[in-house]
């Protein structure tokens, strides 16, 4: 009567130790990088660090958190089509117009326009609004020393060719700092004033991507992104960080790479800037090697100095005490188990006369008897 539901137990037991040690093995991945400048990179954004942490999400999956500093600036980018409604000779206009953080309140805007009106001159702004429907006026804050309106000014202006082109880029004090123009209108205008092209400013987004080399150290060995299978499109295309003005950043994101976690372990985490160009980049290692060498990294002063003799001790005694702690876990819930099966076979029925005395009670509660 009583070794059926005993079996039962003794298998749940083994399948819940199965699971355990299934989530336990997948869980223990948890890989960071360190990144600092690219080999060979020689541009703005040499001074790049970071921080990027992958572990395992879901069955198949990644997820990844990351702390960028001095990496690519953000970029807020408007695309230059006709104002809504214009209907004269510039109506083909097009473009693109970027506006950047040189610092608190001011800001840098770069321009390349095509299809203006040929030979012209004439201004483009922010204006306050977020739509190109109805841009409304020039978008800057007054201070108290001045409160003139800087985008009125001739550092605003553009000049095109005979082709109606015009490339260019100024700085202007509008008050107001990078993230503040998020979704604003630029507008763009002719010699007389006329509302010719509009677009919103939004921000850039620049990739980074686990790639299929496993070293920092040479360029020509980090090779393209690490995913599998190759003949189809590659997940990490879609895996970006947008920086603020000053090229910080925080994230996290989810991709199936086709790898897990473990396999992910030694390759180049790589950071990229606006024309894709190569940052930062930083190997992927397991959270404890990360640690030890960044403990090392703090010249923190070394233990005594031991013989090779007691350093084969200590290495042994750290296996064994990893081996008694495993031992222990485990003996602890096979303990679990068998004090559970004592404690039914106490308390439930395991022959025919106890039976019949359930019978007679007519009723049984592990809270107690029932009247």
């Amino acid at each position: 009567m009583a070794t059926l539901p005993r079996i039962r137990l003794l298998i749940l037991a083994s399948c819940l130790l199965c699971a355990l040690l299934q989530v336990s093995a997948q869980s223990s991945c948890r890989l960071v990088a360190r990144e600092s400048t690219y080999p060979e990179y020689e541009g703005e954004f040499v001074s790049i660090t970071g921080t990027v942490i992958l572990e395992p999400f879901g069955e198949t999956g990644l997820r990844g958190e990351y702390v960028l500093s001095s990496a690519q600036k953000g970029i807020l980018s408007a695309d230059i089509t006709s104002y809504p409604g214009y209907t004269g000779d510039a109506n083909a206009i097009s473009g693109t117009v970027n506006v950047t953080q040189k610092n608190f309140s001011v800001l840098t805007v770069t321009y390349d326009l095509y299809d203006t009106l040929p030979n012209d001159s004439g201004g483009l702004h922010i204006h306050e609004n977020r739509t190109c429907d109805d841009a409304g006026d020039h978008y800057y804050r007054p201070n108290g020393k001045n409160s003139t309106d800087p985008w009125s000014s001739d550092v605003a202006t553009y000049s095109s060719d005979e082709n109606g082109h015009t490339s260019g880029s100024f700085d202007i004090a509008s008050g107001y700092p990078y993230l503040a123009n998020f979704e604003h209108a630029f507008v763009i205008h002719d010699g007389n004033g006329t509302r010719i092209g509009c677009g919103l400013l939004t921000p850039l987004a620049f990739g980074i991507h686990v790639h299929t080399g496993t070293t920092c150290d040479d360029a020509d060995l980090v090779y393209n992104s690490y995913w599998t299978p190759e003949d189809d499109p590659d997940p990490w295309d879609n895996i970006t960080y947008i920086p603020d003005g000053y090229g910080n950043a925080t994230g996290w994101f989810t991709i199936d790479s086709g790898y897990s976690c473990t396999e992910n372990e030694g390759h180049a985490f790589l950071v990229h800037g606006q024309e894709n160009e190569r940052l930062g980049c930083g190997l992927l290692k397991s959270e404890l090697e990360d640690l030890n060498a960044n403990t090392k990294a703090l010249n923190v002063s070394p233990p005594p100095s031991v013989s090779p003799l007691e350093e084969e001790d200590d290495d042994n005694d750290a296996g064994l005490n990893g081996l008694m702690i495993a031992l222990t876990m485990i003996g602890s819930f096979i303990g679990l188990v068998v004090l559970a099966g004592l404690w039914y076979t106490k308390n439930y029925p395991t022959n025919k006369e106890e039976c019949e005395n359930l019978e007679t009670k007519r009723s049984y509660s592990t809270f107690g008897n029932q009247p």
